[in-house]
């Protein structure tokens, strides 16, 4: 909100977004879109899984990047998904925020090679 804002009654609304994936692994908001503008990334807490169909955000398939975040609101897993179902790399996190593991999915199934860090 610039300091100009008030004066011009403008109301400034950040709905559900988060850190990008630069920033601390710490995040308060919900969702953003990535820095080419192509990837939509949401907390898993708003998804809503409906089964075989796969996950919706705002009543529509899920695409993008799905963050599981702890109780904390610390990063555990990013979860990249399309037409609300996993699909290619999954990357979950240690408690310090370095990589555990990297997993690929293919139609919401784990497929392929699975990296796994000490």
């Amino acid at each position: 909100m610039g300091i100009f804002d008030f004066f011009k009654k403008k109301k400034v609304v950040e709905e559900d977004i988060v850190s990008k994936p630069e920033t601390p692994k710490n995040t308060k908001k919900e969702s953003v879109k990535s820095e080419n503008n192509s990837e939509l990334r949401v907390k898993s807490e708003l998804l809503e899984d409906v089964g075989d169909i796969g996950y919706h955000y705002k009543g529509k398939l899920f695409t993008g990047i799905m963050l599981e975040l702890d109780k904390n609101e610390v990063l555990v897993a990013e979860r990249s998904m399309v037409e609300g179902l996993l699909q290619d790399t999954s990357t979950v996190y240690f408690e310090n925020g370095e990589i555990e593991r990297i997993e690929n999915y293919v139609n919401d199934k784990l497929e392929g090679p699975l990296k796994i860090y000490h």
